[in-house]
């Protein structure tokens, strides 16, 4: 089989390709104006200004960043929504008015913003009660003891920044690793007082180590201290810490020392188990109740009656009103009428009474 074939000469000729020199001025101004371009780029992201733009979109692996999230939700999925509701709107003749874009502002942008900002609030408001109740650390804050109190409502409403819940990674990191700081001849309190720092309660953490409960008692006792280790301040625990790991310590103290070493050393000790857990359960409650809740019945059932609303009040408009009646005739006047029909003489008697009285007349 004979294929026809284009000659590159005959491109040439008819002008489908330009000469060589053409070809290489173009791709030279290309490849320049790419690689300005990247040197600009890479200029950009060097400077403070775009260091901050590349944090806002930079993915935290499979998540976005707040911004972006806000940005695409909001501006690429309401925006095109309640601008097409508009057009719709205005082209109608019939039925309610503004009854898809009453439904976007009542159903779509709380929806969006209960996962946005409920979501997050939830899981910073109940890390705060339930560090409360159990003294361990479950969101971190290191701005928070030295701002004041509005700010502080600030960081817990806002979403990305602000208090921020330790996920697995940070329970291991904060509560374990003893051993490596007094390996490296770290005294052990400096471990606790990180703890502390943060916001913990050795004193109610410790109510935690059931088993070593009474080794961490002695221990307090043998350091002259009054009262239970479990109700004690942080001061006085890390006094009586830092006292029980010298080498001239008390055997009792010397026993409470390597129960907290052996707790604080296992990368899974029942305190990480414990901020997993907690932290967890607002994730459960966020999927299982609140959202339903929100998404599932709340916001559906009050469009829906609004909806109905707007549509009943619509079709109350277009119908005429029948409801004007005759004007009715008073009772008395209508007896009165049929009485006199009743007693009134007929046609053919007045005839008869009329040629009586005329034969009468003739003789």
């Amino acid at each position: 089989m004979q294929v026809n074939r284009v000659s590159f000469d005959g491109m040439k000729k008819n002008g489908r390709l330009g000469t060589k020199k053409a070809q290489a001025q173009t791709f030279g101004s290309a490849s320049t104006i790419i690689s300005k371009a990247g040197d600009a780029v890479d200029k950009f992201s060097k400077s403070s200004s775009g260091k901050k733009f590349l944090d806002v979109i930079q993915f935290d692996s499979l998540n976005m960043s707040f911004p972006i999230l806000f940005t695409t939700t909001y501006g690429f999925v309401l925006l095109p929504r309640i601008i097409q509701a508009q057009k719709r709107d205005k082209a109608k003749t019939q039925g309610a008015k503004n009854v898809e874009l009453k439904d976007i502002l009542r159903r779509d942008i709380p929806s969006i913003g209960a996962v946005l900002f409920s979501v997050p609030l939830l899981n910073k408001t109940m890390a705060k009660v339930c560090q409360e109740k159990s003294g361990l650390i479950l969101s971190t804050n290191p701005n928070r003891k030295t701002q004041g109190f509005w700010k502080n409502v600030f960081d817990t409403i806002r979403p990305e920044k602000g208090d921020r819940v330790l996920n697995a990674f940070d329970a291991k990191h904060l509560y374990s690793g003893i051993d490596d700081y007094l390996s490296a001849g770290k005294p052990a309190t400096d471990f606790f007082k990180v703890l502390t720092d943060n916001g913990a309660n050795l004193g109610k953490m410790f109510k935690n180590l059931k088993e070593d409960a009474p080794v961490l008692e002695n221990m307090y006792k043998e350091a002259g201290k009054t009262g239970s280790i479990f109700a004690s301040s942080n001061d006085d625990i890390l006094e009586v810490v830092g006292r029980a790991f010298k080498e001239d310590a008390p055997e009792a103290m010397k026993k409470g020392a390597e129960s907290l070493k052996k707790v604080f050393s296992n990368a899974d000790n029942i305190f990480v188990n414990k901020t997993k857990f907690y932290n967890s359960l607002a994730g459960a409650l966020n999927l299982f109740v609140i959202t339903p809740a929100i998404l599932g019945l709340l916001i559906p059932s009050i469009n829906e009656k609004k909806t109905k609303e707007a549509e009943k009040a619509a079709q109350a408009i277009q119908q005429p009103s029948f409801s004007a009646t005759p004007k009715q005739i008073p009772a008395q006047q209508t007896e009165s009428n049929i009485t006199i029909t009743k007693n009134a003489p007929s046609l053919r008697h007045l005839r008869e009474r009329t040629g009586s009285t005329f034969q009468k007349f003739i003789g």
